[in-house]
């Protein structure tokens, strides 16, 4: 049975904070799925406001402890950039070792 959790947007673009949640251990398989769905409820703005979140990634959370250095990011830049004003669509899902897994394909 899926944990309750709570999403709160850190960003108006992009990023989520979770509440309830321990994310240190696996969870089950229904609150895996809840919690991926409720993040791909934001997959996908369109390019402007998408443009706006990336070009200011470095102020969310956590970022710079993540991704010290931009270049971690440059995939993430090229499908933004390619993908122009289509909107994303999660199109795979899965499970590897206890952690959630996804892509999103643009167009």
């Amino acid at each position: 049975m899926p944990q309750g959790f709570e999403l709160k947007k850190v960003t108006p673009h992009c990023g989520a904070e979770v509440e309830g949640l321990d994310l240190s251990q696996p969870l089950d398989a229904g609150t895996a799925g809840a919690l991926q769905s409720a993040l791909a409820e934001g997959w996908a703005p369109r390019e402007a406001e998408r443009e706006a979140a990336l070009r200011d990634w470095a102020s969310a959370p956590g970022a710079r402890g993540s991704h010290p250095r931009e270049e971690h990011l440059v995939p993430v830049f090229v499908a933004a950039g390619a993908a122009g004003d289509d909107e994303g669509a999660e199109v795979f899902r899965d499970q590897v070792m206890g952690a959630v897994v996804s892509g999103v394909r643009f167009g």
